[in-house]
């Protein structure tokens, strides 16, 4: 059993990040990289193919007029250890093959704490994929991207969305994704500890939510990579019709 089956304890009170200007890709988390080879058993064939259609609309890559420069939008896959996601900064790159995606195995949103093996270490939005994977077992991917179109229209098709004080890559924003994954149907708590009851019932997938105070911030979960891709193309598609 992995940390990512074991469940959480719900944050109500997380630790208080100090505010300060941070440039957008930079990791904020403690991070334990083990830098070696991803297992020869990991298949990226899917993650490869739905980063791709990605990339092709524009909410992920890397851009000079975008963001300082900086690459954007990440993009992850339950495995049996965690989690694979894309490396930090490969927002440029066309393929990532096995050099651009590591593994997550174990991350504590309540301390900020991760650890993951890979040739490249993972995005700074590591923590905020992780909370989702640990909420739910039936979420099996997760898409964060970017983009002004679906940001600026969040009120007119009433996406959930977090407040706009809350900074990327923190434990407040892991928080209050939690609290708006888990808003939408609530689950069963064991009054003992707080986590989740194996016989609560399952918030609907796909779940998205704009992460207000992160520049044009989108994240998407579903029970599959393709499911997740097509809900942000619907929003996307939405969005597009209002401007």
């Amino acid at each position: 059993m992995t940390y990512f089956d074991q469940g959480i304890k719900l944050m109500s009170q997380p630790p208080t990040n100090q505010k300060e200007d941070v440039l957008e890709g930079v990791i904020r988390f403690q991070l334990s990289w083990n830098k070696n080879p991803l297992a020869d058993d990991i298949c990226l064939e899917t993650l490869e193919l739905v980063r791709s259609d990605m990339l092709r609309q524009q909410l992920i890559g890397q851009s000079a007029e975008r963001y300082q420069g900086y690459g954007f939008g990440n993009i992850s896959q339950r495995s049996e250890q965690g989690f694979i996601i894309s490396g930090t900064q490969t927002g440029h790159l066309t393929q990532l093959a096995r050099q651009g995606w590591c593994e997550v195995t174990d991350c504590d949103p309540m301390t900020g704490k991760v650890s993951a093996t890979g040739p490249v270490k993972p995005s700074s939005e590591a923590m905020s994929h992780a909370i989702y994977y640990q909420l739910d077992p039936a979420i099996n991917a997760v898409i964060h991207v970017h983009s002004p179109a679906m940001f600026n229209a969040a009120s007119q098709l009433n996406l959930l969305a977090t407040a706009a004080d809350i900074e990327y890559g923190t434990t407040e924003m892991v928080t209050a994704l939690q609290q708006l994954f888990l808003s939408c149907r609530p689950l069963i708590a064991n009054e003992k500890d707080n986590s989740p009851n194996e016989k609560g019932n399952q918030p609907l997938l796909p779940h998205l939510a704009v992460m207000s105070g992160h520049e044009d911030g989108i994240i998407c979960c579903g029970s599959s990579l393709q499911q997740a891709s097509q809900k942000l193309t619907d929003i996307l598609t939405l969005a597009n019709a209002l401007t």
